[in-house]
């Protein structure tokens, strides 16, 4: 009996973790759908921006 109860236990939770994966993928496919819509050169403006700020916090960095 502890067989049969042990088995119907883990059925029900595969299909709770499968439930969460569906709906986490499907909230990560939405973000990837925004991103789809900035424009392409954003990435080349945010990653000058990372750029210069590390340039300055290494240049003003009290040794």
């Amino acid at each position: 009996m502890r067989e049969v109860l042990f088995i119907f236990i883990l059925v029900i939770a595969i299909v709770a973790i499968t439930y969460i994966t569906t709906l986490l993928a499907l909230a990560v496919s939405g973000c990837l759908m925004f991103l789809k819509y900035i424009p392409e050169w954003t990435w080349t403006v945010v990653l000058l921006a990372l750029t210069v700020a590390t340039v300055r916090g290494l240049r003003y960095s009290p040794e």
